[in-house]
């Protein structure tokens, strides 16, 4: 029994991952084709919770279904949750958090930055952690020249930086994306990982869920 629970917790958690990568990818390309690249320049940046809003509310809110976006403070027992569970360098930790509740009962979240996302697979429910059912991803963002030579979608599980140091390409073997999740020296090392499986959790998947 405990191994059909298992797999079928992998299943799930995996379904769920592959249908909001999707989603967001969808949203972030509609987006961009309305109002432009510079859309995702997201210029109400980081620690803003308010700016976040605006950006999601004109931007993103009518390609995405949710039930409610709101702000969470160190009142909510899911905030508190998170500092013990997420990925080392947990970006300052805002004193809110903006959050958008999706209609599968899924949630996300700015880890700080807008272009930053932290996916919570199942809601406000436990465990709340790194690789086990949060899950970071990056809107790619950035408008100049070079920016055009990219061929990843913008909405990705590899920040901007890494691209530009590797000249646009994405370098990161399998080994290195599952040791990045074990070490948590990737903010988004597990989805790395999961997306070049195919979302799959493979054998050797370091986190139980």
């Amino acid at each position: 029994m405990p191994v059909v629970m298992a797999n079928h917790k992998k299943t799930e958690t995996s379904a769920k991952l592959k249908k909001f990568y999707a989603n967001m990818s969808n949203a972030v390309k509609l987006a961009e084709t309305e109002w432009g690249v510079d859309t995702l320049a997201l210029g109400f940046g980081c620690a803003s919770t308010r700016g976040q809003k605006q950006w999601f509310e004109e931007h993103l809110a009518k390609y995405i279904s949710y039930t409610k976006a709101d702000y969470i403070d160190s009142s909510n027992d899911y905030y508190n949750e998170l500092a013990k569970g997420m990925y080392d360098e947990f970006q300052g930790y805002n004193s809110e958090l903006f959050v958008v509740y999706l209609n599968d009962g899924s949630l996300y979240f700015n880890d700080e930055c807008s272009d930053l996302i932290v996916y919570d697979v199942n809601g406000e429910k436990g465990p709340n952690q790194y690789g086990r059912d949060l899950f970071y991803f990056y809107i790619l963002t950035g408008v100049d020249a070079a920016w055009q030579m990219l061929k990843l979608p913008h909405f990705n599980t590899i920040s901007f930086s890494r691209l530009l140091q590797n000249g646009y390409e994405e370098t990161y073997s399998r080994e290195e994306r599952k040791q990045n999740c074990i070490n948590k020296s990737s903010m988004a090392g597990c989805s790395a990982l999961l997306e070049m499986d195919g979302w799959e959790f493979k054998d050797d998947y370091p986190w139980k869920l």
